[in-house]
């Protein structure tokens, strides 16, 4: 090498920058994958005393005789020494450094998890490592990670080493239930830029099949309503990872999922959905709708003022809307009665199903009355034809007696047998009793008190 004394060092600066034109490469840089032949031709079309190349491998000594001379290496496996094209002139030595770039793809680039195997589970936290085995040069290298078509991340280096390096590149994932069947993997790519293969070569690891796993959740109304034997067409679905099992009961105890229900087979249902991960429990209400029914007797007896304490019930689903009426009008539940108020009552009991009618008759019971004369006149042989009525609920049963003994009611009396005469009217409820006296007058005798 040429050696510049202290004093001339401006003037040697000056000359190394006017004659940095003095020597071209032919490639003015090369990249080289590891192995592989190179070859770059140094020229000048300056006068000179000698040109060579100061390289580890490949080195050419110098020549004065040549204006091109080519550094050839058939196998380059050097990683970081970069051979020198010098040239020795009137005015000293000069040089260019070749750009050599040596590069190898990965051996391998395989995604796994870290510190995990098999399912996942979902909202938990996940990390996955794609690990790329002996690549140079480190700072060439992006790893793009792919969830099926979909780029996810991108990662880059800054690292100027020269030689192969194996590198982890992580990434932090938290799947959701929608993963379950994704395809992970990750791509190592060199770029190399223009001088570079091209494309820039790309080694892809093999997919990550991922399975997500969640615990059972169920999808149910809490509600549903089914007309009485129509077929029990609810919606109600159960998911988890793995496929839960799926179970109904009823009153602490185990039954088949419902088809058809009868008014008695309604009510709650606990649905169970089990997996590995958990059991989730839903109840759903089936309201069994049906026509209203009515039970009630036909015929119902109170006595007169006394509280009315009929069992006169109404089913339905749903509860059906009950009314009262008498004589085509609309009354109130009768609650105490009179003997004017007792009589025939019609029920109706209404849902959006049906109206069902029930007529009940109230007999208003009391005890018997007797409404009479005291005192009746008749001819003698003619027809007693007095107005004498006896009332009461049930209807009373009637007698008459005359000197304490029972005797028919009389219809032609002469008069002997004329007198005081005591009616008795008697039903469960009492018995009334009434004194007439008949009068009997003879042919002969004038009317009198």
């Amino acid at each position: 090498m040429l050696s510049v004394l202290p004093g001339l060092a401006y003037l040697a600066t000056f000359m190394t920058f006017r004659d940095v034109h003095r020597l071209e490469l032919h490639p003015p840089k090369v990249v080289v994958r590891f192995g592989d032949p190179v070859s770059v031709n140094c020229s000048t079309s300056t006068k000179h005393y000698g040109m060579g190349w100061e390289a580890p491998v490949g080195g050419v000594n110098m020549r004065d005789d040549v204006n091109v001379i080519t550094w050839t290496v058939p196998a380059l496996t050097d990683w970081d020494k970069a051979p020198i094209c010098f040239i020795n002139t009137d005015d000293g030595q000069h040089n260019k450094t070749l750009s050599v770039i040596v590069y190898k793809t990965p051996d391998s680039v395989s995604i796994s998890y870290v510190n995990h195997t098999g399912p996942v589970m979902e909202k938990t936290q996940y990390e996955l490592q794609c690990d790329i085995k002996n690549i140079a040069p480190l700072q060439y290298l992006s790893v793009r990670w792919y969830k099926g078509q979909t780029l996810v991340d991108s990662q880059t280096f800054t690292d100027d080493s020269k030689t192969p390096v194996s590198v982890p590149v992580p990434l932090l994932i938290t799947p959701s239930r929608a993963d379950d069947g994704a395809q992970y993997r990750c791509e190592a790519e060199l770029d190399l830029g223009a001088e570079g293969p091209q494309p820039p070569p790309v080694v892809k690891s093999e997919t990550l099949n991922m399975t997500v796993h969640y615990a059972s959740e169920i999808d149910c109304p809490l509600e549903y309503e089914v007309r009485e034997q129509e077929e029990v067409n609810i919606s109600c679905t159960a998911v988890g990872s793995p496929t839960p099992e799926i179970s109904w009961s009823k009153d602490g105890k185990r039954v088949d999922r419902p088809k058809h229900l009868s008014r008695e087979n309604g009510g709650s249902f606990t649905i169970s959905a089990t997996n590995k991960h958990g059991t989730k429990e839903h109840v759903l209400k089936i309201n069994v709708l049906y026509a209203p029914e009515i039970d009630c007797p036909l015929e119902y007896e109170v006595r007169e003022q006394e509280e009315v304490n009929i069992s006169c019930t109404a089913v339905g689903s749903p509860t059906p809307e009950i009314s009262w009426s008498k004589d085509g009008k609309r009354v109130d539940r009768p609650k105490h009665l009179s003997r004017e108020d007792g009589g025939s009552f019609t029920i109706s009991a209404t849902n959006k199903h049906g109206t069902k009618e029930h007529v009940l008759k109230i007999n208003v019971l009391y005890a018997p009355e007797i409404d009479c004369p005291l005192e009746y006149e008749v001819r003698e042989q003619e027809e007693v034809n007095i107005s004498c009525t006896a009332v009461g609920s049930p209807a009373p049963e009637i007698s008459w007696s005359k000197d304490g003994k029972r005797v028919d009611r009389p219809k032609y009396l002469s008069r002997e047998h004329g007198g005081s005469f005591t009616i008795n009217a008697t039903n469960k409820h009492g018995t009334k009793e009434h004194v007439l006296k008949i009068n009997v007058l003879c042919e002969s005798s004038s009317v009198h008190n």
